[in-house]
């Protein structure tokens, strides 16, 4: 891989450090504690500030997730590792899952600190097969901390216990909606289809051959078969929460965290676990979203040239429905698959993503306090809808030499760590 600067590079990395330091300069410090404000997450309109959680999606363990990678590339490495070590809550979450609770906190205090807290049990995520708030999300917890191979196991069993009766699909939150009716199956990675996938894809890795390997094998076929089913080669994966669905381009519901987890299913095929999927299939299928990824993120440049072109830096106002460079909801979630194939070798994409990323940043200003989040406002440093997230994909595209892991697979074990 070539790690020769460019200008287009160098202007990434200069984005990266400018938000990295917005996020430390924008800590809340009360005695020994650190924290930050977020954008409530709530119906409200429009939504309030308010003291950020202790979870990993919006929330102070993201942040100090970040700030534990992003320490390197800091003119000041060891004030960003103090900074994170504060940030981890002292108590353990309410909520359970890998994003919204207690396993990610876990997760990020391995990070942060080397020494990961305990997780919680399956029982109390049964009957959801999510990635980011259910078992899906456990079980990446587990394999990548080194749980216990029984601990393990007792996941593998609540997850395969809780899909849908025809296993192939599987709904959010569960097989039952909260009328009790059947809940529709979803496509993409936070609440569908793709975070099975991606958890018993990295659990055969450590178990390929255990007496659960075979159904779980199973299993991910047959939720490839699935989700594959819904693929339309031009416009990617649906959203299959509206009728009729829409085919966006982002990490949670679309394109984005499909590509991403293909990506990594791809990576393990090609080391040698079995998934019961041919290498090959998955490869293509990420090829596909690379493309539609690149696209979004070219579209998005080529945008922002015309607005700037047309009525200067100065007198440009971005409008406040878009989620700008955050994650989750933003154009975050692709440059950060174009970031992905760039780790594994694949540079193709790279340069078109660093270029596009130069005018995009010019649109938002010089700022990053005021750059949009995944709530559609200005100013956030979360993980997923702030300016954490964004600022370690922009290190990822500047420096894919350095192997930082992605923030939209957070909780997978990373190749090599």
């Amino acid at each position: 891989m070539s790690t020769a600067p460019t200008e287009a590079g160098a202007a990434v990395d200069q984005l990266a450090r400018a938000a990295t330091g917005a996020v430390v300069e924008a800590a809340l410090r009360d005695g020994g504690r650190v924290g930050w404000v977020t954008w409530s997450r709530t119906e409200a309109d429009p939504p309030s500030l308010e003291a950020a959680g202790p979870e990993v999606y919006d929330g102070a363990a993201g942040v100090a997730w970040a700030l534990t990678l992003l320490a390197p590339l800091h003119d000041r490495p060891e004030e960003l590792s103090a900074l994170a070590r504060a940030a981890l809550p002292a108590r353990t979450p309410a909520a359970a899952g890998l994003l919204d609770g207690a396993t990610g906190v876990a997760v990020a205090r391995a990070t942060v600190t080397g020494s990961p807290g305990a997780l919680p049990p399956p029982d109390v995520l049964a009957g959801s097969s999510d990635h980011l708030d259910g078992l899906s999300g456990l079980l990446l917890a587990a394999v990548s901390l080194g749980a216990s191979p029984a601990e393990q196991a007792d996941v593998v069993r609540a997850l395969l216990a809780c899909g849908r009766a025809d296993g192939e699909g599987w709904a959010h939150p569960g097989p039952v909606d909260e009328h009790g009716e059947p809940a529709r199956p979803l496509t993409g990675l936070a609440h569908g289809s793709s975070g099975v996938l991606l958890a018993l894809a990295h659990w055969l890795a450590t178990d390929p051959a255990g007496p659960l390997a075979d159904e779980a094998r199973e299993r991910l076929y047959r939720t490839w078969l699935w989700e594959s089913a819904w693929a339309d080669r031009v416009l990617g994966w649906p959203d299959l929460r509206d009728a009729p669905p829409a085919y966006p381009v982002l990490w949670c519901h679309g394109a984005a965290g499909v590509t991403a987890t293909r990506l990594e299913l791809g990576r393990l095929a090609d080391t040698g676990v079995d998934l019961g999927v041919p290498a090959p299939a998955l490869r293509s299928q990420a090829g596909t979203g690379l493309l539609l990824c690149r696209e979004a993120v070219e579209q998005a440049g080529e945008a922002a040239r015309r607005q700037l072109a047309d009525s200067g830096p100065t007198s440009v106002r971005v409008d406040p429905q878009d989620a700008g460079l955050t994650l989750c909801h933003g154009l975050g979630g692709p440059l950060d698959v174009l970031a992905s194939a760039a780790a594994q070798g694949d540079t193709a994409h790279l340069d078109a993503a660093r270029a596009a990323l130069v005018p995009v940043a010019a649109l938002l200003g010089d700022d990053p306090h005021l750059w949009p989040t995944g709530q559609r406002t200005r100013g956030g440093y979360g993980l997923f809808q702030g300016l954490s997230g964004t600022a370690l994909v922009l290190a990822r595209l500047a420096h894919p030499e350095l192997g930082l892991p992605s923030p939209g697979l957070f909780g997978a074990p990373v190749p090599g760590g």
